[in-house]
């Protein structure tokens, strides 16, 4: 065979595989454009989901206020829309769950403060992941602590109600947010180590190995009340600017304040913020500590 015919030969392969090649990049690149546009398709119904939510607990929020209901009116109303539920299952699980959200909402002692909180909530959740974005080692407590603004925004609403704390200020919220850190729950680390223990004996059946068997009994050994005597001590609830009408002293004889109207200042940007130090790992002394602390890392 000439070299011309050889270089002949192999240009025809070289064509058929960039043919080829091409077509299976394209078949990938299509599935990537579906799947962009899938999760695209749902984060939109996921905002629009929590957007009338927001709304709503607004709007149950004003209505109370406008009707002055009573915590007994509330809570009396809520039962008959859960006793006329005739599902069952999630359906029955999602209405109390969503019931319970629009009493908070409705409650006497959060309904004046639930449209302020939810400006304080998105304003801090919002600037948080654009700062996030811009600098991906800055820190996101918040995000860290309650997962979705929603969720925050429920928790400054059930604090209102359940404790007389209405909070005012960004930097209250990263107090707020410092108090609920997962990293001091002894519960959620109990649950992240037997998260680990799975994994050693998913391990050890692939491959039986001693050592592998003995650190998983020394974990196992590791009880919640161990890890929270490990666990630094934790942060305290913030001490908020704005003290609640029911929560201040009462005198004799003396008119009810009126509920005040919060402004809530704008969150100034972050640009270089300070990070936090680093919270040293909780350790737990035992003979395998050292291992554990390689598997939990």
């Amino acid at each position: 065979m000439s070299d011309t015919q050889a270089n002949a030969r192999i240009e025809k392969i070289t064509s058929f595989i960039t043919g080829v090649a091409y077509k299976a990049m394209g078949a990938m690149e299509n599935t990537k454009t579906v799947r962009d546009a899938a999760k695209a398709a749902v984060k939109a119904a996921n905002d629009s989901e929590f957007s009338t939510r927001d709304s709503l607990l607004v709007e149950c929020a004003t209505a109370s206020v406008q009707g002055d209901w009573t915590e007994a009116e509330i809570n009396s109303a809520a039962t008959k829309v859960l006793a006329s539920c005739n599902a069952e299952g999630k359906v029955k699980k999602t209405l109390q769950n969503v019931t319970s959200e629009l009493k908070a909402a409705m409650h006497p002692n959060a309904r004046a403060y639930v449209s302020n909180l939810l400006e304080l909530a998105t304003t801090a959740f919002t600037e948080e992941e654009e700062n996030a974005k811009a600098d991906k080692d800055l820190p996101t407590p918040l995000k860290l602590a309650f997962s979705r603004r929603y969720t925050l925004f429920m928790e400054l609403i059930r604090e209102a109600k359940n404790e007389l704390r209405v909070y005012t200020t960004r930097n209250e919220l990263l107090a707020f947010a410092a108090f609920n850190d997962p990293r001091f729950d002894a519960k959620l680390l109990h649950k992240r180590l037997t998260r680990v223990v799975d994994d050693l004996k998913a391990f050890y059946n692939d491959c039986p190995v001693d050592a592998v068997a003995n650190v998983q009994a020394e974990i196992t050994s590791v009880t919640e009340a161990m890890i929270s005597a490990a666990i630094k001590s934790k942060p305290s609830k913030p001490v908020l600017a704005f003290v609640h009408p029911n929560a201040a002293p009462k005198t004799i004889n003396a008119p009810t304040p009126a509920a005040p109207t919060l402004t809530l200042p704008k969150a100034p940007a972050i640009t270089g913020s300070p990070r936090p130090p680093a919270r040293q790992r909780p350790t737990i002394k035992g003979d395998s500590m050292s291992v554990l602390n390689q598997l939990v890392a």
